[in-house]
């Protein structure tokens, strides 16, 4: 398929016409620009990226809906294009010129303006985008930029852009639970309450929640304090593990002390102490003539006739009492172990294994500070520099895990549902189309319509499938990898005889086709007469214009009729249900 983008609206001034000729193929299972010419590429990208720069810089009258539209799908283009290209982010140039895009879709402004002009530093700048749709199109290519160029598909597969790993299976893994068999914890399979009552919950930047686990993860051959994080944030979930460690892993296998430091053998010889008098005054004070000063102090006679000889002699037993004292814990001091005349090694202390591996991630890291500020004030709550407060979350409240899993059933990447029907000539009717599923006629279909349905995704069965199944209920979640592997098998060869069939039931029940690229996700279902009564989702009503019953209407939708058409009035309030799915 062959697609030529002409675009001559840049500026007068610049007195170029862009026009480029985009070649693209599209096989069945993914998007591939054909280009053999490095420089090409790079041009295009080039192109594309002034394009978007000039439609943001239009003036204010200029900006709509569809200019926006315009912008977002230039910036979905320049996505494209890196994911086909990577080596062009290899390119100082074209990198260049990708961040300055970036930069400007979510700031509305570039650090470097015209030539000439002063660099504005990004945490000066004063976040102004062209719209809320733009910033998102340019952090998203941000982050495909530093998650997804080279390295899409990850392990996960295409199916899955963001960590399958969440609370109850990073608890499953934890050495502080017993290990009891895949799937439970005790005796008992764990809940996602119990899993989460785990963890710490904080919000920062109005926009990503940190889950934070301060257990080791099955690391008992090297307990070190840990620290688990798991990020929801606009681009999915991302899980991290961290170990807080005095010594690189280079350098952790030697003991940071010597066993044996090879000291000298301390003599155990005491020195003999020599015991003096000690004198309260000079020799020859006697011979120094007295001045008025030394008549000031009293004598003890002057002080015995002042206080009283009782006083006097309470103070003499007290004086005499605090140096038998001194004497006796001067030889207990002598005689104990920790003596300074014993032999004694000097020795590291013990090994600390109570740390707050939470707190010292988040300190070490920014989020948290010594300074108290004033959250009222604006300028006091911001800070100078910027900081970035936590917001903790109460996961005590009683819809906490049901809200956390709503949230988890958020896509970051966009998901379609596809019917693809089988209609044979002079069939009118629902029932007509769907029957030609069923076992009894799916013989009798022509052979290219199962090979067109193997050219739009790749079979996928769905217990063991994470991503987009075209049913909300069964998708984005962690499967269970405990399947009976040779009961499967058997299974399967005990069917042999039906396995052209099946390979046709695409209908959702197991197995659906799937195609996914990095930023969408598409199921293409081929409905059966269990499509016609299964509302596991709720019943999503289309409207076509064939069929003029209201009350077949209401009926329609009472059965669960998700193919239902009205034309009439009562169509109208029904327009507000929407429907997700396209039909072939």
């Amino acid at each position: 398929k062959l697609q030529t983008i002409r675009t001559q609206s840049k500026p007068k001034s610049i007195q170029t016409h862009v026009e480029s000729l985009v070649k693209i193929e599209e096989p069945s299972q993914n998007l591939t620009i054909i280009s053999t010419d490095a420089l090409e590429c790079k041009r295009a990208v080039k192109w594309i990226c002034d394009y978007i720069c000039y439609q943001c810089s239009r003036p204010p009258p200029a900006h709509s809906k569809d200019l926006h539209s315009t912008i977002v799908a230039a910036f979905q283009c320049t996505s494209a294009w890196l994911m086909q290209h990577p080596y062009l982010l290899q390119d100082k140039d074209c990198l260049q010129t990708v961040l300055e895009v970036v930069e400007l879709g979510i700031s509305g402004t570039k650090s470097v303006g015209k030539s000439g002009d002063i660099p504005k530093f990004k945490d000066e700048k004063e976040l102004k985008p062209a719209s809320m749709r733009v910033r998102d199109a340019a952090e998203s290519l941000l982050t495909i930029i530093l998650e997804q160029v080279g390295y899409f598909p990850g392990e996960c597969g295409p199916e899955s852009i963001s960590s399958l790993l969440d609370e109850v299976a990073l608890m499953k893994h934890c050495n502080s639970m017993p290990d009891s068999g895949a799937g439970s914890v005790g005796g008992t399979s764990i809940t996602t309450e119990q899993a989460i009552a785990k963890f710490k919950y904080f919000v920062t930047e109005n926009s990503t929640i940190l889950a934070l686990l301060e257990e080791p993860l099955g690391n008992a051959e090297d307990p070190q304090p840990t620290v688990t994080l798991l990020i929801r944030g606009p681009f999915g979930r991302h899980a991290w593990t961290m170990q807080l460690r005095h010594l690189p892993r280079s350098k952790s296998g030697t003991k940071y002390h010597a066993v044996n430091p090879g000291r000298p053998i301390p003599m155990n010889d005491t020195p003999q102490r020599i015991e003096f008098d000690q004198k309260f005054f000079p020799d020859g004070v006697e011979k120094v003539t007295p001045c008025v000063a030394d008549y000031s102090i009293p004598t003890l006679e002057q002080i015995r006739e002042q206080y009283g000889a009782d006083n006097i002699r309470q103070l003499e037993t007290m004086i005499e009492n605090q140096s038998i004292d001194e004497k006796l814990a001067w030889a207990a001091t002598d005689n104990s172990a920790d003596s300074l005349s014993h032999a004694q090694e000097s020795v590291p202390p013990a090994v600390c294994h109570e740390f707050q591996a939470a707190r010292l991630f988040l300190s070490h890291f920014g989020f948290l500070t010594f300074e108290e500020r004033n959250p009222n004030n604006p300028s006091e709550s911001l800070g100078a520099p910027a900081q970035r407060p936590l917001i903790v979350l109460d996961t005590k409240r009683s819809q906490f895990a049901q809200e956390l899993g709503t949230l988890d059933k958020l896509s970051a990447r966009t998901y379609d549902t596809v019917h693809v029907f089988y209609v044979k000539s002079g069939q009118t009717t629902a029932q007509e189309i769907i029957g030609n599923m069923n076992d009894e006629h799916v013989r009798s279909l022509d052979a290219h319509f199962g090979n067109m349905l193997l050219t739009l995704g790749w079979p996928v069965d769905l217990e063991e499938h994470s991503g987009w199944t075209g049913l909300v209920s069964t998708s984005w979640s962690l499967k269970s990898s405990n399947q009976h592997d040779g009961d499967k098998q058997a299974h399967n060869r005990g069917n042999s005889a039906a396995a052209n069939n099946a390979d046709l039931r695409f209908n959702g029940e197991s197995k659906v086709l799937y195609w996914a690229d990095v930023s969408s996700e598409i199921a293409f279902v081929v409905p059966t007469e269990w499509n016609m009564h299964c509302e596991t989702d709720g019943s999503c009503l289309s409207l076509c214009s064939s069929h003029s019953s209201g009350d077949s209407l209401q009926s329609a939708a009472s059965a669960g009729n998700v193919w239902a058409r009205a034309t009439d009035a009562n169509a109208e309030n029904a327009k507000t249900q929407k429907s997700r799915n396209l039909s072939l």
